[in-house]
């Protein structure tokens, strides 16, 4: 549930749009899930599905890079794919962080990167993604972190999350 785009996860049984929608939601308002059972706080999620989605989901520790493209073999415990720590695309958003040896992660630079490149942020899937992009082209360059509090589905958690990953002016 914390990769998986809303239409992967809508896929599950007993989910459907309208409940994959509020699990992304939950995901980007609220943070990252750390158990399965976490997702008991989305409106809709309750002890029967939650029985009914257990055998599919399997929550690890959020890999430090994973490819934006996540598919459901990913919910039932399948690592996702690695990408490499200099994987910029054309345009260059990505860069890697000070000391990529020494473990930190790539920073991404928020005001160029492509939608793509913006879902290796943590808490990041394709509809934020999205949201930042469209606001960075109705309201211009970010050009400090706290920018991004106007972004709708990004408040205090999730900025603090995303703070030491981002590249700014």
């Amino acid at each position: 549930p914390n990769q998986a785009p809303e239409v992967e996860l809508a896929r599950l049984p007993g989910v459907g749009p309208a409940l994959a929608g509020r699990i992304v939601r939950s995901r980007e308002a609220e943070g990252l899930f750390r158990n399965v059972d976490e997702l008991v706080r989305v409106q809709g999620v309750g002890p029967a599905t939650m029985d009914r989605l257990r055998p599919f989901l399997e929550v690890e520790a959020a890999p430090l890079i994973t490819s934006p493209a996540t598919s459901v073999g990913s919910l039932i415990g399948t690592p996702p794919p690695v990408a490499s720590p200099l994987a910029p695309l054309p345009g260059g958003g990505v860069f890697p962080g000070a000391g990529w040896e020494g473990g930190q992660e790539e920073r991404v630079a928020v005001n160029r990167a492509s939608r793509e490149e913006l879902q290796r942020l943590p808490g990041v899937g394709p509809a934020l993604a999205a949201r930042i992009e469209d606001d960075r082209l109705r309201n211009g360059a970010y050009q400090t972190p706290d920018d991004l509090l106007r972004v709708p589905g990004i408040g205090p958690a999730t900025l603090s999350r995303l703070r030491d990953r981002i590249q700014l002016p």
